[in-house]
């Protein structure tokens, strides 16, 4: 049952959105789960190795959520100038009929 609750909620991601961030999640799970751990005491170049190849998935995670973040950036910077262009248009059939309005009197 909680599994047709969570497919009614929407989140507004597109289906690539959604494949994406699944795969993230899966590979970074299963990353979690099926890596060994190696002891503190083991081969420092399998350490290094390991980190390395940690460092790379970590990494390719950072520039898909800046890629995100940026994205999201341009649309917030975008609705702020839609906005400020509306407030001086509004500004301005304001000033604009307040003169009218002070004119009739």
């Amino acid at each position: 049952m909680a599994g047709k609750d969570q497919e009614g909620f929407d989140l507004g991601l597109s289906d690539e959105e959604k494949a994406d961030l699944e795969s993230m999640i899966s590979d970074f799970s299963a990353d979690r789960t099926h890596a060994p751990n190696r002891p503190a005491g083991g081969d420092p170049l399998e350490q290094v190795a390991a980190l390395q190849d940690k460092i790379y998935q970590l990494s390719d995670i950072v520039i898909k959520i800046n890629k995100r973040i940026d994205a999201f950036y341009d649309i917030i910077r975008l609705i702020h100038q839609k906005s400020e262009i509306m407030n001086r248009r509004i500004d301005a059939l304001i000033g604009h009929g307040g003169d009218e309005r002070a004119d009739r009197k």
